[in-house]
């Protein structure tokens, strides 16, 4: 069927055409059999460069694909192949930091992102700092409940123009009491979970709080909280 079987064309022209969709999909079984040698760096060198979607989304998470691939990844211009490389540990920084400059959020967001679990090392703190600043508010309150983010970072986000920002900083352990009193006293930002809230923040709280709100408020004791035993 199709152009290769039509009789108004040469038949040498309709051979082409064969041989043309023969190689075709010849190509596209061999890049989808490399895919799976995830343990080659020369298979996801060569199936990153002019490949599918998906093949690219394979190099880029795969910490064998050589360096130079990981860069060429990075720039681009399908948004979540950049998303996907930002998380891959072999990403040289210089790079990594580039991303973090990058116009998507959904991209800062996922460098912005560590998970509690596991045994990551800590993120650097240039990379903090440029997150900590960028315009997105999702991106900055990711950096203000950042496990890794310094305390002098932390004090800068306490005077952010978004309540979100803030109100992540109060259940980060690393937060200053200082500003976690401002936040409850002045802002009435209060998060019960952190150990750290102090006692005066906590009872303002208690005593402005409606009763429905209270009871999920007091329902889990923390180990360490600060919650006065007359409140």
């Amino acid at each position: 069927t199709g152009e290769a079987e039509n009789k108004n064309i040469p038949f040498l022209g309709r051979h082409k055409l064969r041989l043309n969709k023969e190689k075709a999909s010849e190509t596209s079984q061999a890049r989808y059999f490399m895919t799976k040698r995830v343990n080659s760096p020369f298979a996801l060198a060569q199936i990153s460069k002019n490949s599918s979607h998906d093949a690219k989304l394979t190099a880029a998470r795969n910490r064998n694909t050589p360096v130079s691939i990981l860069e060429q990844l990075a720039r681009d211009s399908h948004e979540t192949i950049c998303q996907t490389v930002a998380t891959n540990p072999s990403l040289p920084f210089n790079t990594l930091l580039e991303l973090a400059r990058d116009s998507s959020a959904r991209v800062k967001l996922n460098i912005a992102y560590k998970s509690s679990y596991g045994n990551k090392p800590p993120t650097p703190r240039e990379l903090l700092e440029v997150l900590a600043e960028d315009e997105s508010e999702q991106v900055r309150a990711k950096i203000a409940e950042h496990p890794d983010t310094p305390v002098d970072i932390l004090v800068k986000l306490a005077n952010d123009s978004s309540r979100e920002v803030k109100s992540k900083l109060t259940a980060n352990l690393n937060t200053p009491v200082e500003v976690l009193t401002r936040l409850g006293l002045e802002e009435n930002l209060v998060n019960q979970r952190n150990p750290n809230t102090p006692g005066i923040v906590l009872t303002q709280a208690v005593r402005n709080m409606k009763s429905n709100a209270l009871a999920d408020f007091l329902k889990h004791p923390v180990q360490g909280s600060q919650m006065p035993s007359s409140t």
